[in-house]
């Protein structure tokens, strides 16, 4: 039976990796400046830059991605040395964060693609509660930060469940996108701690309105669509996946996407 397991779970992951190469195949992406992108194609990643100094450069890599568990490592095979980031994509190429150099912010910021304007519109995160270690407070604010290592953590005792978050968006909510646990170099830091495993959406406005939707066990951001009209939501946690050694929950981000 554990070997019956074992191969159901190779299966899923190398399915999950091979639609995640897949879906990288002829991305472009760039940054708010626009002096700076990134295009994938099937075997090499295009890297442009420009400067009023030096114009504009263009460089070509073979590169590869790197199954790490919860997330992917992209790997850019340059001649004297393998380039290594920590990347998170989000649904339909809106967003690419690759982080790198032990950063806790991605490169440029953060690379955007199409629709990334979609995510635009001030949002506002509360919670009734949330862990404090030190000088360390992993506040619900940080679920609009798109930097690792910085997630909002519940701080109730035990797991979380029945922890509430409420969002309010300047335009109507159509979707989020989440990414889930606690996300850092370290791969085991995810695994340490809880991470969402089922939650509960609601209507603020409309308390009858709601859906319940299962997270992937993962950090790759996942899109969750919002079927009722609404600027405000309640998310609420109902149950989790148990950490190894912790039994705090986090979630890394979750952006509201409109569709104007």
């Amino acid at each position: 039976m554990k070997r019956i397991i074992f191969i159901i779970i190779m299966l899923n992951s190398f399915f999950l990796f091979s639609q995640e190469q897949e879906r990288i195949v002829s991305s472009l992406f760039s940054n708010a400046g626009g002096d700076f992108s990134w295009y994938f194609s099937k075997n090499y990643i295009e890297i442009s830059t420009y400067s009023d100094d030096t114009g504009l450069k263009e460089e070509k890599f073979p590169y590869s991605y790197e199954n790490k568990g919860p997330y992917y490592n992209l790997l850019i095979h340059k001649k004297d040395k393998i380039e290594e980031y920590v990347t998170l994509m989000a649904p339909h190429k809106e967003f690419f964060l690759a982080y790198t150099n032990n950063k806790i912010s991605p490169i440029e910021l953060g690379l955007f693609g199409k629709n990334s304007l979609l995510f635009f519109g001030k949002t506002k995160y509360s919670t009734k509660n949330y862990l404090t270690e030190g000088k360390i407070k992993y506040v619900p604010e940080n679920l609009s930060n798109l930097s690792i290592g910085k997630p909002w953590v519940e701080g109730s005792d035990g797991s979380g469940i029945g922890d509430k978050i409420f969002i309010s968006k300047s335009s109507p909510i159509k979707s989020i996108v989440i990414s889930n646990g606690f996300v850092s170099y370290k791969v085991q830091t995810y695994y340490n701690n809880n991470r969402v495993k089922l939650l509960k959406i609601c209507n603020i406005n409309q308390r009858n309105e709601s859906i319940t939707v299962e997270l992937p066990d993962n950090a790759i951001p996942f899109e969750i669509q919002i079927p009722f009209y609404t600027r405000d939501i309640e998310l609420e946690i109902l149950d989790v996946y148990k950490g190894e050694k912790y039994d705090d929950t986090c979630i890394n981000f979750i952006l509201c996407k409109s569709d104007y």
